[in-house]
């Protein structure tokens, strides 16, 4: 007979208890009691319930056990965490007699309001490690008694498991360190995000769990240490990490309660709200963390970012205890190289040890070893890493100055290990030694919603992203493995740089003045600069180099957003740059300054125009008065690639491609402006041709029409009202007023990949739209209903500028602002509204900025100073503030 859970009275019984926790918690902030209470308290309903039910069946206990899990298991419960249960049977005969009363238990604990996750388990299969679920032995790690058979629990506690343990520590330590290392690389392998997860990422609550079971299940001589010093430092570390733990557990409870649900990402908003409160501020290992004053959410995230690379350092240090695998050949040839002699410097498994006393009080002796690990990449030893910190004092007394600092430094700069070099003297406090300003910067938080990662994250990743480019170089020499196109392309221009170090020195001072304004920071880490390479004692040429590199390391970046095809675009950045190498260096430290913001902001067309213009603007500077003559060979060239597959249209196709600019015809193949004058050809027959098809990771949407009023504007919100995200648009026109508009957008519910038929329909409904069959305005109404504003992690202030220099023929409007669904439209809408013409749009998004630029005539003429100021009130109106 089915057994009758009863959980009416329970269930108000644990509400009450939630809500008093959560009154508890409001008051003292005191995470880690309120996880370790609310297991308690789950202990004592899933113990009562057992035995108000279990007990009444005498057979029940016998054979058939329940426990705690996970973390649970640990006493850890978060207040939107699951409950991780283990049904312990015998064998699978208890199993299936009990089955079904394992279902209804279950189901009365979700019926009182707990989130159950629970597993069945015999006590063999708990006893055997298997490849393809090595967590679930993890998880029985951490596992408590909670309530049945006593005995079957302590075989599964005192003998099945640590018989496991000893017999396969081997593979589950491999297991551990390869679970490690793929949930590290989901997070690019720092813990240093603007917006970071504190369960997974690196330096998060799983990696102080990681280390826990490392601890556990490293030989105790593994992880005893050589010296009583260095035993110490571990210890020390170890505390820094369990304080640090305390800290993240706060926080993750805070984060539950705000979101009502199990959330761990640390989002702005929640950044704020925790900041206003001075979460966790004073917390360690003694003290109830208590509430505190209201600090700069900037302050609180640097307070994150310390706790969690402490968590960080411990766990990577106890990973690489982890004992090598199967003595292969490889492994023998790995082993037999990680002891060794590097110019007087022993290096065992890959890390530098430092002997005599002498060598952690000379910097001369340290820099020379930072060298070592930038030329070979390499990493410290534990002790070495201890005592160099201790000898900070000692060394900044006896710290080389001036252009000998400057030629120690330089060595390390131009190594190709030069970033993992100075992660390490940054985390040591060695970097703040020789560059004081760059402690301003450490942990910086700034938030303009496209920069991922901290300041100081950031600069390591360019220059790491730089050296890159080299070793494509190298490899590209040295074997036949396929690289990279554009590090290929880029690469070539760093072999081509008069002094690399200075574009070294460049990236890593471009950014030290966001800690003193983040709107006018290229100006103000000119200045910071400038203090550091006057005590460098750089030669002024040198110094001149890289202040003018810094100052104008956004340029290169402001500069696409023109007409990178307009002449008069390339003669203006021409002017800015002013030498080829000043060029090099800049297109360098543009290419990686942008690769480093997040792992997708260098995309195929930002790489792509980053070369063109760079090819461009050199091509400009080693010529004089032969533009003309160049651009008309180039045009030529094109017209006879044309003239091959279309041998008999040539007048046609010269006629389709008159008043078109020049960036469309050098933005296309041939194949592509074939197909659009044969598009443009059928215009005599139907209202528009439409071309839908894949492109780089999105979807492109090609229009050819016949200009009309509203056009842009209308197409735009086509896309708008099919729920797609708008990242490019280009719109061109001719003389014979044919229109070649072109979106490239993101597909954010893969209505046209999942739905087969679903991009004819599209189509058609650009065709009905342009045709003016139905008004747009129609689709956007259906569409009304469903659309979701984003909620914007930041304020974009909207701004609108006027440019009647850079272009000859055309009026330059540029519109920074919010981005949003709908903003193209918006802004196109109003420009057909004040009669102006599009000649050339250009669309680009940075996070959450919109940065749209368009060329604007009205009949045939820029824009008199009257129509701009009548088009900038109307944008304003139509546009958040």
């Amino acid at each position: 007979m089915p057994l009758q859970f009863s959980s009416s009275g329970l269930r108000d019984e644990y509400q009450r208890s939630v809500e008093t926790l959560r009154r508890e918690f409001d008051q003292t902030q005191d995470g880690a009691a309120l996880v370790r209470h609310r297991a308690d308290g789950v202990d004592d309903l899933g113990l009562r319930l057992w035995q108000e039910n279990f007990s009444a069946d005498p057979a029940l206990p016998q054979g058939l056990a329940l426990a705690a899990i996970g973390g649970y298991g640990r006493r850890q419960l978060f207040p939107f965490s699951d409950i991780d249960l283990l049904f312990l049977c015998d064998d699978e005969s208890v199993e299936s007699v009990h089955k079904v009363a394992i279902r209804q238990f279950c189901q009365a604990l979700w019926d009182i309001g707990l989130r159950v996750s629970a597993t069945t388990r015999t006590l063999e299969e708990c006893a055997r490690l298997t490849a393809a679920n090595p967590e679930f032995t993890l998880s029985l790690m951490d596992r408590r008694f909670i309530a049945g058979d006593a005995a079957l629990f302590r075989n599964l506690d005192q003998e099945g498991l640590p018989t496991l343990l000893a017999r396969r520590r081997q593979p589950l330590l491999e297991h551990i360190a390869a679970l490690v290392s793929k949930r590290h690389a989901q997070f690019q392998d720092t813990l240093f995000h603007l917006e970071p997860n504190l369960k997974d990422g690196p330096g998060g609550l799983r990696d102080y769990h990681t280390c826990d079971w490392l601890a556990r299940l490293l030989p105790a001589k593994t992880l005893a240490r050589e010296t009583a010093y260095e035993n110490e430092l571990l210890a020390e570390r170890r505390r820094d990490a369990a304080v640090a733990y305390r800290f993240l557990l706060t926080t993750r409870c805070f984060l539950h309660y705000r979101s009502q649900r199990d959330d761990n990402a640390l989002y702005w908003q929640a950044q704020d709200e925790a900041a206003e409160i001075g979460l966790g501020l004073n917390v360690n290992l003694n003290e109830n963390p208590g509430h505190r004053e209201a600090v700069a959410p900037a302050l609180w995230m640097r307070q994150y970012f310390r706790h969690a690379r402490a968590i960080d350092w411990t766990t990577r240090q106890m990973l690489d205890e982890v004992p090598a695998g199967r003595k292969t050949l490889l492994g023998q040839l790995r082993r037999w190289r990680s002891r060794s002699t590097l110019e007087g410097c022993p290096v065992v498994h890959g890390r530098i040890v430092l002997q005599s006393p002498e060598e952690y009080t000379d910097p001369y002796r340290v820099l020379q070893v930072f060298e070592l690990i930038a030329r070979h990449k390499l990493q410290l030893s534990r002790e070495a890493e201890g005592r160099l910190a201790e000898c900070l004092p000692t060394l900044a007394q006896h710290l080389p100055e001036g252009r000998e600092l400057w030629e120690l430094l330089r060595a390390i700069l131009v190594a190709p290990g030069a970033a993992l070099s100075l992660h390490a003297m940054h985390a040591l406090g060695i970097l703040e030694l020789i560059l004081p300003e760059f402690h301003a910067v450490d942990a910086l938080v700034v938030r303009d919603g496209y920069h991922r990662y901290t300041v100081d994250e950031h600069t390591f990743l360019v220059i790491a992203n730089l050296h890159a480019l080299g070793e494509s170089q190298e490899s590209k020499q040295e074997s036949s493995a396929p690289n990279s196109e554009w590090s290929t392309r880029f690469g070539e221009i760093l072999l081509e740089l008069d002094d690399p170090a200075l574009l070294y020195l460049a990236a890593l001072l471009h950014d030290t003045g966001k800690a003193r304004s983040n709107t006018e920071h290229s100006q103000q880490s000119a200045v910071v600069a400038t203090a550091v390479m006057e005590r460098l004692q750089l030669e002024p040429a040198e110094q001149e180099t890289v202040l003018k590199l810094i100052r104008g390391h956004l340029e290169m970046s402001q500069a696409m957003r023109r007409d990178i095809f307009d002449a008069e675009t390339v003669r203006a950045f021409a002017t800015v740059v002013g030498s080829p190498n000043d060029l090099r260096l800049l297109c360098l430290l543009t290419y990686a300054d942008i690769q480093s913001v997040h792992p997708d902001a260098l995309t195929p067309w930002k790489a792509e125009n980053i070369w063109r213009l760079y090819i461009a603007t050199a091509n400009y500077l080693d010529r004089s008065v032969d533009d003309d003559r160049i651009h008309w060979v180039a045009d030529s060239e094109t017209m006879k690639r044309l003239g091959k597959l279309a041998p008999k249209e040539r007048a046609s196709i010269q006629h389709y491609l008159d008043g078109l600019p020049q960036r469309y015809l050098r933005t296309r193949p041939p194949k592509e402006v074939l197909d659009h004058w044969q598009m443009a050809a059928r215009l005599a027959e139907v209202p528009a041709e439409v071309a839908v098809h894949r492109a780089n990771g999105g979807w492109e949407c090609t229009v050819v029409t016949r200009d009309r009023a509203f056009l842009f504007a209308d197409l735009a919100g086509v896309l708008m009202a099919w729920g797609m995200d708008i990242i490019k648009a280009d719109a061109f026109s001719n003389v014979s007023d044919v229109v070649i508009d072109s979106f490239r957008f993101l597909d954010r519910y893969r209505t046209l990949e999942l739905n087969p038929g679903e991009d004819r329909r599209f189509t058609q409904s650009v065709i009905d739209v342009v045709s003016g069959k139905v008004p747009v305005e129609r689709l956007l109404a259906a569409r009304a209903h469903t659309a979701k504003a984003k909620h914007a992690k930041t304020r974009v202030a909207t701004r609108l500028e006027f440019d009647d220099a850079s272009s000859t023929h055309s009026t330059i409007l540029e519109v920074v602002a919010q981005d949003k669904p709908g903003l193209l439209r918006a802004i196109t809408y109003v420009i057909a509204q004040q009669q102006c013409n599009i000649g050339v749009a250009l669309v680009d998004t940075e996070g959450e900025v919109a940065i749209d630029v368009f060329y604007l005539t009205q009949n045939g003429a820029k824009l008199s100073a009257a129509v701009q100021q009548q088009l900038h009130d109307a944008l304003t109106a139509a546009l958040p503030a």
